[in-house]
């Protein structure tokens, strides 16, 4: 049985692009998730003071990198919408098309990478 190597690289990069956007909002969320329970338990403790201010950006980098992997989403269906609906259509820039595709996960992934920063940041000792 033959394979068609084009449906076998369009698969595999449905799967990558799948599991890359997978991880970046476990990342994301898992981020939220860990400072959140990292403020409540350091709330009464002497050995750590935070700066909220830090803490709230943080929270911010966060939610802003799930929009990111939402933005991915989107852009990722209306481009399988439209090779549904126009086969035939050829994207003008691969550049362009490399920027829209890849875009979106990889902004989400620096701002995780500043939201990490910035909650270290906001960690100080007495």
């Amino acid at each position: 049985m033959a394979v068609d190597q084009a449906q076998f690289s369009a698969d595999v990069i449905k799967d990558i692009g799948i599991y890359t956007q997978k991880i970046l909002v476990t990342l994301n969320a898992g981020g939220i998730v860990a400072l959140l329970t990292f403020i409540a338990n350091i709330e009464n403790s002497d050995t750590v003071v935070f700066d909220i201010w830090w803490l709230k950006l943080s929270l911010c980098g966060f939610a802003a990198g799930l929009v990111f992997v939402g933005v991915s989403l989107f852009v990722t269906y209306f481009e399988a919408q439209r090779n549904i609906y126009n086969p035939e259509h050829k994207e003008a820039s691969i550049v362009w098309f490399l920027m829209k595709m890849t875009g979106p996960p990889i902004l989400s992934f620096i701002v995780f990478l500043f939201a990490l920063g910035f909650a270290l940041s906001g960690i100080c000792t007495p």
